[in-house]
């Protein structure tokens, strides 16, 4: 199973107010980009909200969830009856690093966990602007 990992106890504020902390994938025994990958959760998962939000209702053949820090990308389509999630590098080549098939509805389920969490979190501690709402409303 794929799961989302958010690690909420490594999210920092900037002085700018941007967040960043851990944020990867994992799935059948590997860690997309990598274990410990940092980067902007609350941007990023709103991202990967909206664009499976076009998947889910038909209105995209793709989902395409960047991650915000390097060249790194999740894409997922629809293969048939399945769907084929393929995390990958892009530059000039793309190069796919992980290939799995998904449910979407479990991963759909996946980021709207981890953001969640990402939200509980900043609002305990007082956090607030503008990507934090953007990422709430996905929520409600």
């Amino acid at each position: 199973m794929l799961t989302v990992h958010v690690d909420t106890d490594s999210l920092t504020r900037a002085s700018s107010g941007s967040i960043t902390g851990v944020l990867f994938l994992r799935g059948d025994g590997a860690a997309f980009p990598e274990e410990g990958w940092s980067d902007f959760p609350v941007v990023v998962l709103a991202w990967w909200l909206e664009a499976l939000e076009g998947l889910r209702s038909g209105r995209a053949a793709s989902a395409s969830c960047r991650f915000m820090e390097g060249p790194f990308s999740v894409e997922v389509a629809r293969r048939g009856v399945e769907f084929l999630l393929r995390g990958q590098r892009d530059g000039r080549r793309v190069e796919v690093l992980v290939e799995e098939r998904v449910d979407l509805e479990s991963f759909w389920r996946e980021v709207r966990a981890g953001a969640s969490r990402v939200v509980a979190v900043c609002a305990a501690r007082g956090w607030t602007s503008k990507d934090l709402e953007s990422l709430r409303r996905w929520l409600d």
